[in-house]
């Protein structure tokens, strides 16, 4: 018995420990403002009603504002267009904002922006530009306007990230890292090297995340990021290489998967081959995964 506890603690403990590193993915789907309206302290609760079945980040939001003297509720409906503003109303009738969540959305994200910017039957409208740090808005009445300041510290936008954890007190945010260049996610661990401090990172995401339609709307982008990183905290790393496997945005080079397949794999290293599409006249890529050594290779 003695035994067989030692060999279920040790193999908690190797469980316990393979986690790592992994990546843990962060939505918020609420947030609430303590802000001033003219110098009037306020509350601003949101939260995401309908996620943009046409833009990535984009949502329908509901909530309400109040002031904080009286604490009586005025329902707010509105847009979440990311970096380019939160878009708030108060109706009489939210029968504008249900059409548009549930039908009327536009393709083109200027063109929706410009609708919330200029929307119907509003009885107030707030506008908030930059979210995604910490910004002034404006409330508009009756064509009068005053300015809200939001008095929370940091991010107080909705927002998407990825985190790389590495154990409990060590991560990276690796969507706000710099050496991400634009990249939009959709990352796994694929090797490790704790020796080294080398990691290798598939990703696969949508080409243009903000906007399905038009150049490039429906692809993707596809790849391994290896990194060499000097401690588990850092967001530049020592090194990064960048082994793109299939993209629309490179089509000139990188073209879009007609076949992959895996021609060799040990616990060791691991072979892939990427076939692309006749059309492209490109040559198989190979890549060679060293499993242990967290490296990557172009054969």
């Amino acid at each position: 018995m003695k035994y067989f506890l030692l060999l279920i603690s040790i193999l908690f403990l190797q469980l316990s420990f393979a986690k790592y590193p992994y990546i843990r993915k962060v939505e918020t789907n609420e947030v609430e403002w303590k802000a001033s309206l003219d110098g009037i302290p306020v509350t601003i609760h949101l939260e995401i009603d309908k996620r943009s079945k046409q833009h990535q980040n984009h949502s329908f939001l509901k909530g309400w504002y109040w002031y904080d003297k009286y604490k009586i509720k005025i329902p707010l409906v509105g847009y979440d267009a990311d970096v380019r503003g939160i878009y708030l109303a108060v109706f009489e009738n939210d029968s504008i904002w249900k059409s548009q969540r549930d039908s009327n959305e536009t393709y083109f994200i200027s063109e929706e922006v410009k609708f919330w910017q200029n929307v119907k039957g509003a009885k107030e409208k707030f506008e908030f530009f930059n979210p995604g740090v910490k910004e002034d808005g404006i409330w508009i009445w009756e064509g009068e306007t005053a300015n809200v300041k939001i008095n929370e510290e940091g991010t107080i936008g909705f927002y998407n990230t990825e985190y790389l954890v590495f154990n409990e007190t060590d991560s990276i945010d690796i969507l706000k890292a710099e050496w991400l260049f634009g990249n939009a996610g959709g990352f796994e661990v694929y090797a490790f090297n704790p020796k080294t401090k080398s990691v290798v990172l598939h990703y696969n995401h949508r080409s243009t995340p903000d906007y399905v339609f038009g150049y490039c709307g429906g692809g993707h982008e596809s790849g391994f990021l290896q990194l060499k990183l000097s401690d588990y905290k850092s967001e530049k790393p020592l090194e990064l290489k960048n082994f793109i496997y299939s993209s629309c945005l490179n089509y000139t080079s990188i073209g879009m998967i007609e076949k992959e397949e895996v021609i060799n794999k040990s616990n060791q290293t691991e072979t892939r081959k990427y076939y692309y599409s006749s059309d492209l006249r490109l040559p198989p890529l190979t890549l060679e995964i060293d499993l242990k050594a967290a490296n990557v290779k172009k054969l």
